[in-house]
């Protein structure tokens, strides 16, 4: 194998194991059951769980021209929350620590801490 190739694939093996360490998905789902975005950014504290179809999507589309992002502030999301089945994290939001997200529900605002939120949030 080409020496280059085996470096970016030892760096995508780095980046995959300390990134699945953060995020624990449903037992017996592989990664692929949730989809982040990360245009501008996300923060994660410890301890996040994301049921499959979750997803953080931390940037949208310029209306005008579909191939840029207006720039936001990253997703922020602390320590201990679990974001419930087919749940979306918009961007620019805030999670606090200890929150449990409800199925089925869109986070559009900051979330306070030591809370369990649900729908149009």
């Amino acid at each position: 194998m080409n020496p280059d190739k085996r470096s970016q694939i030892e760096k995508l093996e780095k980046f995959q194991s300390f990134f699945l360490a953060k995020i624990r998905c449903a037992p017996g789902m592989n990664a692929s059951c949730y989809y982040i975005q990360r245009r501008n950014g996300k923060i994660i504290g410890h301890n996040l769980r994301m049921r499959p179809g979750a997803g953080l999507i931390s940037a949208n589309n310029d209306l005008n021209d579909y191939d840029r992002w207006p720039e936001v502030p990253p997703i922020r999301i602390g320590d201990n929350v679990w974001i419930g089945m087919n749940s979306i994290v918009l961007p620019g939001t805030t999670i606090g620590d200890n929150i449990v997200i409800a199925s089925n529900s869109v986070v559009m605002k900051d979330i306070p801490s030591n809370s369990i939120p649900a729908g149009k949030l």
